[in-house]
């Protein structure tokens, strides 16, 4: 005869919660029995090997929902992607170890006491550890967050044109290098980045990429690699 448990029971003998069983019941993952006579919840040993099967696929990093999507169909067990998974934990893995270094950088500066205080030395800690990768990976959104310039439609079609004249001068520097245009040129080329980028380290890793261009992917490269082996040297001694 099969053992029946009530849901103190059972949860006691599957190490989980009476609040997580019924969550997993609301879920459709481990559906008890009811007593006719009162209405109480009846598990069996079956519901047993359901809760250790949940057990195992949230510890390979699968949430609830792909786990009942396994559970109605038995094959797509076969079908896991443990690569996936383990790249995605890496992952996280990773951003769990700079959430530590962030916690552990603002115990050591001991001078965040409010939340803006907390929000402005995150954004600094974080800044610090901008790079060029970063970079040419991040999305508008994430560029605009450097800084506190965002620019609405209007402001962003005047940067385009903004960009598109001093691209235009630096193609005639050039072709023809006269040093006190340059230097103009480059003070507006500073201040331009400098609306979204208040770091100086991430400014110099930028400038310096120009001089990779031929690396950058295809939607980034704003100019000719000739110009940005120009550019580099010149933007980078310029900021000091």
């Amino acid at each position: 005869m099969a053992e029946i448990y009530s849901i103190g029971e059972f949860a006691k003998l599957t190490n989980v919660t009476v609040k997580t069983l019924r969550h997993y019941e609301k879920l459709g993952l481990v559906m008890p029995t009811y007593n006719p006579d009162n209405g109480y919840r009846r598990y069996k040993n079956v519901h047993v090997a359901q809760v250790e099967s949940i057990m195992a696929l949230k510890l390979l990093g699968f949430g609830l929902n792909e786990i009942g999507a396994f559970f109605n169909d038995r094959k797509q067990i076969a079908t896991l992607d443990l690569a996936t998974q383990k790249s995605a934990l890496l992952k996280k893995m990773h951003e769990i170890k700079q959430v530590i270094e962030l916690i552990e950088g603002i115990e050591a500066r001991k001078q965040a006491s409010e939340l803006n205080d907390w929000v402005a030395l995150i954004k600094e800690m974080k800044m610090e550890k901008r790079n060029i990768n970063w970079y040419l990976s991040a999305s508008e959104d994430d560029m605009q967050k450097l800084g506190t310039y965002i620019p609405d439609v209007k402001e962003k079609d005047m940067l385009k044109l903004k960009w598109k004249d001093l691209i235009a001068r630096a193609y005639a520097q050039l072709e023809n290098f006269d040093a006190a245009l340059f230097d103009e040129l480059a003070d507006e080329w500073i201040e331009t980045v400098g609306q979204f980028i208040d770091n100086k380290q991430t400014m110099v890793a930028i400038f310096g990429s120009y001089a990779q261009m031929h690396d950058w992917p295809e939607d980034r490269k704003y100019f000719s690699d000739q110009l940005g082996e120009f550019m580099a040297p010149k933007l980078i001694a310029k900021l000091g």
